[in-house]
């Protein structure tokens, strides 16, 4: 039997590592790209703030992951169901003011 010691040494793993262990992406790398999104981690804290989300996916075969604090996507993610996952979707950009925007179609 494996013994928790020998599998992770102290040190090993980042902070956010902890979540999934993939590929971190930006969303503007999977921008109009068909994903599906494995799962969501909700209000997570980052060193940018606290509430962001981590999105869990697969893109073009390869898994990866992505955090936002997209208002919209927050609120779009918020009314799936846990068990309503995977799901396959695409992430749209758009202008809001000075600012970026994502959305999930």
């Amino acid at each position: 039997m494996n013994s928790f010691a020998d599998l992770v040494k102290d040190g090993t793993v980042k902070e956010d590592d902890k979540y999934f262990t993939c590929k971190r992406l930006s969303v503007a790398d999977i921008v109009n790209k068909p994903i599906t999104i494995l799962g969501v981690v909700k209000n997570v804290r980052t060193e940018h703030g606290d509430g962001r989300y981590i999105l869990h996916f697969k893109c073009d075969d390869a898994e990866g992951k992505c955090f936002t604090n997209s208002r919209i996507m927050k609120n779009q993610l918020d009314q799936i169901p846990a068990e309503c996952f995977p799901l396959t979707a695409t992430i749209q950009s758009f202008r809001d003011g000075n600012r970026t925007g994502y959305k999930l179609t």
